[in-house]
């Protein structure tokens, strides 16, 4: 017997070995995943696998759940325009897509999801079945909306007050908010003369040295409800006015948001 024949044998042994302990690997990751639903789909789109992440996001058991077709996560709506097979035809021709939209859960209730669904083949290139990972992202969209919407809130009060406001960033000084009162108080005709440009470059302070130590105690205090402030308008008139600053904090930035009056 050829010595070669042990050694391909061991070799094989050892190859199998590290297979299994990836597999063990693999499986104790999946099972130990709690944010995240990760499934497999056999060709045909029907559930072949679960762990406990996808029973706590979607609710159903893997007794309950296996074997039915994956669609059952689908609102009507998706299953009567198809989206469920096109995410399988998808997956299919390009190995991989992504969706985000509404999936339901056992009890019907809906939830806003991130979900990647990925082709498995096997060295010949025949499908094998689907990867199917999901996230549950419903507080986040449900926080972006409610951003979403106290920006509108915001803009619409900026719009319609009668009192000059603006929103600087807080390091360089840079409009990203003012309405027309605003730039009326400066001799500008629309607040887009003043938005995205900073106020050294408009000269809008006659004593920078006062604006930074008015800036300095906005830090110290967060908010100084009554200011006085001399200003240069557009055709370089110095003018008083009282103002009220608050120190804010909008997407991890320091940002100031001020009140005018002319003094």
């Amino acid at each position: 017997m050829s010595s070669a024949q042990p050694d391909r044998r061991r070799s094989t042994y050892f190859d199998r070995r590290r297979a299994s302990a990836t597999e063990a690997a693999f499986r104790v990751l999946v099972e130990s995943v709690k944010d995240y639903a990760i499934f497999m789909l056999d060709p045909g789109g029907r559930v072949a696998s679960w762990n406990p992440g996808a029973q706590r996001i979607k609710g159903y058991s893997a007794d309950q759940i296996i074997g039915r077709h994956f669609s059952i996560f689908y609102s009507p709506e998706d299953i009567e325009a198809g989206k469920p097979d096109r995410m399988l035809q998808q997956a299919t021709a390009e190995e991989r897509t992504e969706d985000e939209g509404w999936r339901v859960r056992k009890d019907g209730s809906r939830f806003w999801a991130n979900v990647v669904l990925t082709a498995l083949r096997d060295p010949s290139g025949a499908l094998l079945g689907f990867a199917k990972i999901t996230r549950d992202l419903t507080e986040r969209r449900r926080t972006e909306q409610a951003v979403r919407e106290s920006e509108e809130r915001f803009a619409k009060i900026l719009r319609a007050s009668p009192v000059a406001i603006c929103l600087l960033t807080g390091a360089a000084g840079q409009f990203v908010e003012a309405n027309s009162k605003f730039a009326e108080l400066l001799g500008y005709r629309e607040p887009s003369a003043v938005i995205g440009k900073t106020a050294a470059e408009l000269g809008l302070w006659s004593d920078p040295g006062e604006y930074e130590r008015l800036m300095r105690d906005l830090w110290t205090r967060r908010s100084i409800r009554e200011a006085t402030v001399d200003y240069r308008t557009r055709d370089g008139l110095t003018r008083r006015a009282l103002a009220v600053l608050e120190l804010l904090s909008i997407e991890g930035r320091d940002c100031v948001l001020v009140l005018f009056w002319r003094a």
